[in-house]
């Protein structure tokens, strides 16, 4: 069994928490920079510490998690903290929350409309809480991680994740970096983009000593315009931490490569804290840390608003883990009179709805899903599982009897199916009921309810209708090659006038997914112009916000308003562009006129409301 002082184990996190503050202070106001900076340590501080994503997700979770919970919890707990009081709604944040609030929980939440920020930031910056109540326990802080990282991500987010926990857990018993490398990836996925940008990193910084260089090459091979990133952020933490001198010169390595800044520098920062300790950070740094700090992203408050004390409560939590025979570690000189009360474990019974295809029914498909439910107590479990579905949908099945010894799981098939409605609403869940007698677990599972398109085209031309008011080739072979192999089409060329819409022929598309699946029902090969129509259904006015993803110019109409638009070509995605919509009481058309020119088409929408609560996903209904 691992052994660790009260006061070491006391020292390290207090010098990992400094580490990642530090970090997301320096870095915040250079956040997104992608290009190479130069900062110091005297210009590099901003007037006043901003509040910070990075640190203030994981004292939600120490709050509303740890401390309320112990370690019985699991997907469902971390999703439902997670969309109540994450006030961030950036990015893979506000589709998370969107998902957990509709009622698709993790693992499902962290993919389902996530295309672009799949594997961003948002997971790998919240690894140093799983890390400190793991102490050298890196196989325990990689099972919490795979937990969190599914709220908002999949893969490499997750495994950037469990890299950074597996550095941090194990920084308690080592100090030398290339081993806890070498040590932290057994735990990612060799295959992994994760994987080979830290041995890239690793192989240039052994041969090349401008760490600027490797900047290029890393950026070169692994880099993105999305400077969220996780792949191209890990290599900055790696290349931070092996390039660095010391504390000082790591950190401004880290915040002058530019990119997720604030996150980079805060890991590695925590990582080189945890190492050091407190006590062997540099002074002016410490001093300029300070010890207070201010939460701005969560809305939850602490008694207690200092580092120190931040170190005391991880401590707590810590030790019922090993008080708990969750991770293998013994405390010594713990001071006399302490008192540990973190809730004793006793596992939890989960039901984890599994989707085959999206979490999502329509006229055309039902929504058929695998439903697990695994015994994570050490005792028995036995009751009957009720399913209950809102009057939108229909159930092959309502009543399971269940009984499972401790680690034990059942797998049970459920479809739900669209009831004789006329109007879908967007948000549709079943109610899972387990009742053993003693006690009841529950669990919302979210089925989104389609929207439902009608497809008109596609239309192209076979001459250029901007520059040109006729066919210049007439009946004769085309004079230019160019025509002979391209199309053409036009955003200002009304193919489909709008009060036309109700007499042309199309085509149905029903879909829950934010990218409009234009592609696949298009068999044209060449430039061309769809017409998508949606008819909303809102049973009262409402504002709402429209964000659009796009590549190609396209239009936006509500009834015969056009209300959105662009002209430009640019890369996908999904908040390219946000409108404010109002919808009256009842019916709302919205055409959107897309163009395809040099690519597929990469079109996508959703709606939501901008404040704080559950609006981001708002109460509308689509046509059956």
């Amino acid at each position: 069994m691992k052994e660790i002082s009260y006061q070491l184990y006391r020292d390290k996190v207090y010098g990992g928490w400094i580490g990642k503050c530090a970090g997301g202070i320096i870095g915040a106001k250079q956040e997104n920079n992608k290009s190479l900076m130069d900062y110091d340590f005297n210009n590099v501080f901003p007037e006043k510490a901003p509040p910070n994503d990075d640190f203030d997700l994981q004292i939600l979770y120490l709050q509303e998690i740890l401390e309320k919970r112990g370690f019985n919890f699991g997907e469902k707990e971390l999703g439902d903290v997670f969309a109540k009081h994450n006030m961030c709604w950036a990015n893979e944040y506000r589709i998370a929350i969107r998902n957990v609030n509709g009622g698709v929980y993790p693992p499902t939440s962290g993919g389902f409309n996530n295309d672009f920020f799949l594997n961003s930031m948002g997971c790998p910056i919240r690894s140093e809480l799983w890390a400190y109540v793991a102490p050298g326990n890196p196989e325990f802080a990689a099972r919490l991680c795979r937990m969190d990282g599914s709220v908002d991500h999949v893969t490499e987010s997750i495994y950037a994740e469990i890299f950074f926990a597996a550095m941090e857990c194990l920084a308690f018993f080592e100090s030398d970096l290339n081993v806890l490398f070498d040590q932290a990836l057994t735990y990612v996925p060799a295959g992994s983009r994760v994987a080979e940008c830290a041995a890239f990193v690793r192989s240039m910084a052994a041969e090349e000593p401008d760490y600027r260089v490797t900047r290029t090459e890393l950026i070169k091979r692994f880099g993105s315009s999305d400077a969220s990133y996780a792949v191209t952020n890990l290599g900055i933490v790696v290349l931070a931490l092996l390039y660095g001198k010391d504390f000082n010169d790591t950190m401004l390595t880290a915040v002058n490569c530019g990119y997720d800044t604030d996150c980079t520098s805060a890991t590695a920062g925590a990582i080189l804290g945890t190492i050091l300790g407190r006590s062997g950070l540099p002074g002016d740094w410490v001093e300029k840390v300070g010890d207070d700090f201010v939460l701005g992203i969560v809305d939850v408050k602490r008694e207690r608003g200092t580092l120190a004390a931040l170190t005391e409560d991880t401590f707590r939590v810590c030790f019922a883990a090993a008080r708990d025979g969750l991770i293998d570690l013994r405390f010594t000189g713990v001071p006399e009179g302490f008192v540990c009360d973190i809730p004793a474990y006793q596992g939890v019974v989960k039901i984890l709805a599994g989707y085959e295809g999206e979490p999502s029914v329509s006229a055309e498909r039902p929504c058929r899903m695998a439903l697990t439910v695994r015994n994570e107590r050490r005792a028995a479990v036995k009751g009957t599982l009720t399913l209950e579905a809102e009057e939108s949908l229909e159930l092959d099945h309502s009543k399971f009897e269940i009984s499972l010894a401790p680690g034990e799981e059942i797998v049970l098939p459920v479809t739900a199916a669209l009831a004789d409605v006329e109007l879908v609403p967007i948000r549709n869940v079943i109610t899972a009921t387990l009742h053993t007698g003693d006690e009841t677990f529950q669990q919302r599972i979210g089925v989104f309810g389609c929207g439902k398109y009608r497809m008109y085209g596609p239309y192209f031309d076979n001459y250029d209708t901007e520059k040109y008011d006729h066919d210049i080739n007439g009946k004769l072979m085309p004079k230019d090659l160019f025509d002979m192999f391209n199309g053409h089409s036009s955003i200002h060329r009304e193919y489909l006038p709008l009060d036309r819409i109700d007499k042309e022929r199309h085509t149905v598309i029903y879909t829950a997914r934010d990218k409009l699946p234009v592609e696949e029902n298009v068999g044209y090969q060449g430039a061309c112009c769809v017409y998508l129509v949606r008819d909303l259904y809102s049973k009262y006015e409402q504002d709402v916000h429209m964000f659009l993803g796009d590549t190609a110019p396209h239009r936006v109409y509500l009834e015969d308003q056009q209300v959105a638009g662009s002209d430009r070509f640019v890369r996908w995605m999904p908040l390219n562009n946000v409108v404010l919509l109002h919808l009256k009481e009842g019916r709302n058309r919205l055409v959107f006129k897309l163009i395809r020119r040099n690519g597929p088409f990469e079109f996508s929408v959703f709606f939501s409301k901008l404040e704080f609560g559950d609006g981001t996903l708002i109460d509308v209904y689509d046509e059956k």
